[in-house]
């Protein structure tokens, strides 16, 4: 499935680059584009139902975590067109929180302290993926020789860095004197189902080993010199399906969804040849 996903994507790009090359630009200036980038900012994920981290409970928040990534650049521009692909690496993921009585709850250390049955146990849990990403971005810019706005959208390839993504798990809970006092639950792959959070197709795996993000990036680009331009920006990306089809929990497929998305802030540099010896 995920070959021929690839087939597909690498095919209607290709076809689209020489459509564009052979009969909208023939007359236009072209060149080169070279650049590396980095990017900051939060990303966050969505569960319902059984996709949710805390046991058998259902998270009453979800929240941000930190994402950041950095990669290289390579493309093409025809006109005012441009086709940009390269390779970053990036880190994405999520968090829920929740609030559950101490008789609902048991950690999963052995040596951790075991709350009382009436009192509020906080779980904060929190998941990062780390990923290589492979951009296929169609953009469009305008502007003067100096200052140019430009928005790029298009398709990224994901693909696990690694086994498994990372899953953490924070608890805490509050005696009557309203003193917090630390469980010290273990730091594991697994969630409150004992599930692992491994990349693959087999049963146990959580996440697909690569996936599918969709993209879109605005920026501006300033020119600092006959050649290169510092480029300022935000990217948005948003996540398919990212749970393996095969996935099961107590030997059942689960029920609900699983989405994340991603907002950060870019800043990079490009280098940019006309391949008629100017700039553009």
């Amino acid at each position: 499935m995920y070959n021929k996903s690839l087939a597909i994507i690498f095919i209607t790009l290709f076809f689209t680059v020489t459509f564009l090359t052979n009969h909208i630009f023939s007359q236009s200036p072209a060149g080169l584009i070279l650049g590396i980038s980095g990017e900051v900012g939060s990303s966050s994920q969505k569960l319902t139902d059984d996709y949710l981290l805390v046991q058998q409970f259902r998270a009453e928040d979800s929240k941000s975590t930190l994402a950041y990534g950095l990669g290289v650049n390579v493309g093409v521009r025809l006109g005012n067109f441009s086709f940009i692909t390269g390779g970053s690496y990036i880190r994405r993921g999520g968090g829920t929180d929740a609030e559950i009585l101490g008789r609902n709850y048991t950690p999963r250390n052995p040596s951790a302290t075991s709350p009382g049955p009436d009192l509020e146990v906080i779980v904060e849990d929190r998941l990062s993926l780390n990923l290589l990403r492979v951009p296929f971005l169609l953009g469009y810019q305008f502007g003067s020789d100096n200052f140019k706005f430009r928005i790029s959208a298009g398709l990224g390839w994901n693909y696990g860095i690694g086994d498994k993504a990372i899953f953490t798990r924070n608890a805490t809970w509050k005696d009557p004197n309203n003193l917090s006092v630390d469980i010290n639950d273990v730091e594991s792959d697994q969630d409150g189902f004992g599930v692992g959070h491994t990349y693959g197709d087999l049963s146990t795996d959580r996440f697909k080993k690569s996936f599918v993000s969709f993209i879109l990036a605005p920026d501006v680009l300033f020119k600092i010199n006959e050649n290169g331009f510092i480029k300022l920006g935000v990217l948005y990306e948003s996540y398919g399906r990212i749970v393996n089809d095969k996935f099961v929990i107590n030997n059942n497929p689960p029920d609900g969804t699983t989405s994340m998305s991603s907002f950060n802030f870019q800043i990079g540099y490009e280098y940019r040849l006309d391949f008629g010896g100017g700039t553009f």
